[in-house]
């Protein structure tokens, strides 16, 4: 399972334009680009963390994709991304924690969407927003501004209610 994981993060850097000569793309480095652009970002915003929920945008500030399709019409996995330090991961499963853990912490996802949920998707959500209140504790950030890449009305209630300040934070992939 987890050669098939590698596999997959790496599928993007096989193909008809491999060559023995020169190195196309340095992956980490490409990483490690994109987030100090996001956390230069982040700072300007006068944000202390941005919470990520478009795969797109989790892609972008981890290097990780799973499920992008999926994850446009579903809250599940997403990320949190500190203005300094490494970001974190919320997924549903740790199989990718071999190949992001230098570089992204993950963690476990909690459910809260009413897909999943049901009839409990209320107190699911506020559970959620505890959590994310102790996360932003444990950074030291929880009396900043959090930024907002989507997210619906029930779950930025929920944050509002454990006292998280909260703005709407656009994310444009560059190359």
């Amino acid at each position: 399972m987890a050669t098939s994981t590698k596999k997959m993060h790496e599928r993007d850097l096989i193909g008809t334009h491999v060559v023995d000569f020169d190195e196309r793309v340095d992956v980490k480095r490409l990483r490690r680009q994109r987030i100090k652009r996001l956390q230069l970002e982040i700072t300007k915003a006068e944000l202390g963390a941005i919470l990520l929920f478009d795969p797109v945008n989790v892609r972008y500030a981890t290097g990780t994709r799973l499920n992008e399709t999926f994850y446009f019409k579903q809250k599940g996995r997403h990320a949190l991304v500190p203005r300094e330090g490494q970001p974190i991961l919320f997924m549903a499963t740790q199989v990718e924690i071999p190949y992001i853990e230098n570089e992204v912490i993950g963690r476990p996802m909690r459910n809260f969407d009413s897909w999943r949920c049901g009839s409990f998707t209320e107190e699911a959500t506020v559970k959620w927003a505890k959590l994310m209140k102790g996360t932003l504790v444990e950074l030291g950030i929880a009396g900043e501004r959090l930024g907002l890449d989507r997210l619906d009305i029930r779950s930025i209630h929920a944050l509002e209610l454990h006292s998280l300040r909260w703005s709407m934070f656009l994310v444009v992939a560059q190359p």
